[in-house]
């Protein structure tokens, strides 16, 4: 049974590519987006589809943070309307040099697409937005270095969004999880930061609490987009993270 339409930013690779598989799965019809790498996109709408035959999924090319990408996203999204959820996936920063991508990525950019499809969603749709939990515990709790103008600017996303949803009528849902195994901000901290990194994983294994992998994620995404459920959902038990000291610029 077809179950409405989703529209996922940010679904070529990784948990992105595994949601929009997971929701097609589920009887969703699916629309997501990509920056870039054509191919690789093709090939996640492919192998959704092929195992998906009931249902449509359809990939567009779109830049989230600039006017025109999100026109597109629109266009695409209006063949398929109405949508019933959203899932803000499109995040980073961390690869950039420019200290306000991550603020325009993570923050402007998430409200200005659900102002670009504003007349598209069916009344209280949902409006899923994946995060870490450095971002949403930003200012409580340390981060890593290289990640910190990441956390912040998701931080703000998320309020920005919440805030958003409650003026429109449509229900927010927040998922959170602790440094995600095989994701591409994992993998970036294993480069520059490996000594922290590996301090993160090994506070995992003593209290027996499994860092989230991309498939776990992906399944509270599509979980919460199906199945509704608290307005904030944790991926995982979460283990002990030290409390942030003070610092300068924090």
């Amino acid at each position: 049974m077809r179950r409405g339409t989703v529209v996922i930013t940010g679904g070529s690779r990784g948990i992105g590519a595994e949601t929009v598989a997971m929701l097609a799965a589920r009887g969703h019809d699916v629309v997501f987006c990509f920056r870039e790498k054509e191919r690789r996109a093709e090939t996640v709408r492919a192998r959704a589809a092929l195992g998906s035959p009931a249902v449509d999924v359809d990939a567009v090319r779109a830049d989230i943070t600039t006017a025109a990408g999100r026109r597109a996203l629109a266009r695409a999204c209006a063949a398929r309307a109405p949508l019933v959820a959203a899932v803000l996936n499109a995040a980073g920063g961390m690869e950039v040099q420019d200290p306000c991508y991550a603020e325009l990525l993570n923050a402007d950019a998430q409200v200005a697409v659900l102002d670009a499809l504003d007349g598209l969603f069916v009344p209280a749709a949902t409006v899923v937005f994946p995060t870490s939990l450095q971002s949403h515990r930003y200012g409580r709790i340390e981060e890593f270095d290289s990640y910190r103008r990441v956390a912040r600017s998701k931080n703000r996303g998320e309020r920005l969004v919440r805030e958003h949803c409650a003026v429109a009528g449509r229900k927010s849902v927040v998922v959170v999880s602790d440094m995600v195994e095989g994701s591409p901000a994992a993998l970036l901290m294993d480069m520059r930061e490996p000594r922290a990194a590996e301090e993160r994983r090994e506070a995992a294994r003593r209290t027996g609490v499994q860092l989230p992998t991309t498939t776990d994620v992906a399944r509270h995404l599509s979980a919460a987009v199906a199945d509704g459920g608290p307005d904030t959902v944790f991926v995982s038990p979460v283990p002990p993270h030290n409390p942030i000291r003070e610092r300068e610029g924090a």
